[in-house]
């Protein structure tokens, strides 16, 4: 009896063992392959990161070469210093002192063709600087400019550093070549705005893009103030001036971050 007794337990548990170690093994293979997911998704986001600041370095040291060259070899060289010859769609240089935001600017057809497209027409997470479509370059302006605020400080990462006032107030120089030669600007103001148009704070900045005269440009003024997380009034200058629009997204993408220079 003890012995059929012993045997009838030892039965019973077979099937509990042999469903916990398939368990363990199915949820084993499951953690391996979501590790491998993972693993694979940060290594591609790490070979994307490299990319950007690869092209981004190679373009920097192609301009800056060019730009080392005696009086008479530049009066024989084209304004874009190379850029031209590698892409048609180069419109100038920006530079934003006092941060790593230093590269060429495009514009293409639209404002989704260069979004996640490098200078060099591939594929990249971080895209290129570009120019919004509506602006017309030759009315010389108000202009826009895009990109990505990227996490490893690449392309318009630098600038939720002017989140701070004081950085804002410190490093508001900047810097746009074109075909017109060399421009400096000042950042006048900084503004978080909503993404989309349907909300009730949503502002329109590119009604204010190309030619304005002196009645919409101070309405427009008026109304960066009354929505600018800071506002430099005392840097400005008196009457109609040109502005440059740099607009990128927030760290939690929900909103905007646009800095106003004059």
């Amino acid at each position: 009896v003890c012995l059929l007794m012993h045997m009838a337990a030892k039965t019973s548990r077979r099937p509990t063992q042999c469903k916990g170690r398939r368990f363990a093994k199915v949820l084993s293979a499951l953690l391996l392959v979501a590790f491998l997911a993972i693993s694979g998704c940060a290594a591609r986001q790490l070979y994307q990161d490299y990319l950007v600041r690869h092209t981004q370095a190679q373009l920097t040291q192609l301009h800056r070469a060019v730009s080392t060259e005696t009086v008479e070899e530049q009066v024989n060289s084209d304004w874009s210093r190379g850029m031209l010859e590698l892409n048609p769609d180069y419109v100038g240089w920006l530079t934003v002192y006092g941060t790593e935001v230093d590269g060429p600017v495009v514009q293409g057809e639209d404002n989704d063709e260069y979004l996640r497209t490098d200078f060099y027409g591939d594929y990249s997470i971080g895209g290129v600087f570009f120019m919004d479509c509506l602006v017309d370059l030759e009315q010389d302006g108000n202009l826009m400019i895009y990109g990505h605020m990227m996490y490893d400080e690449t392309m318009f990462g630098p600038l939720r550093k002017y989140r701070d006032a004081a950085f804002f107030k410190e490093n508001n120089v900047l810097r746009w070549e074109d075909r017109n030669g060399e421009h400096f600007y000042k950042f006048v103001a900084g503004l978080i705005l909503p993404d989309t148009a349907d909300d009730t704070e949503y502002i329109d900045f590119r009604q204010w893009l190309n030619e304005q005269d002196a009645e919409t440009t101070q309405r427009m003024l008026e109304i960066v103030e009354e929505n600018a997380y800071i506002f430099q009034p005392d840097i400005m200058r008196d009457g109609s001036e040109k502005y440059l629009f740099l607009m990128t997204c927030t760290n939690n993408g929900a909103n905007r971050l646009l800095l106003v220079a004059e």
